[in-house]
């Protein structure tokens, strides 16, 4: 079960992940003084790595 004790580190892990992400981006969005902002590549997804 995605529950189980030794995936608890992992599914926090990758939620931690996902808030930095949004975060970074949204301070990339309201930085109006660069517009040549380069979305960010997710490159940590574990299931791409398998």
């Amino acid at each position: 079960s995605i529950l189980d004790p030794q995936f608890k580190d992992l599914n926090f892990a990758r939620y931690e992940k996902e808030q930095i992400i949004q975060l970074i981006q949204n301070k990339l969005k309201n930085n109006s003084t660069n517009d040549n902002i380069i979305p960010l590549n997710d490159n940590l997804n574990e299931e791409d790595n398998i």
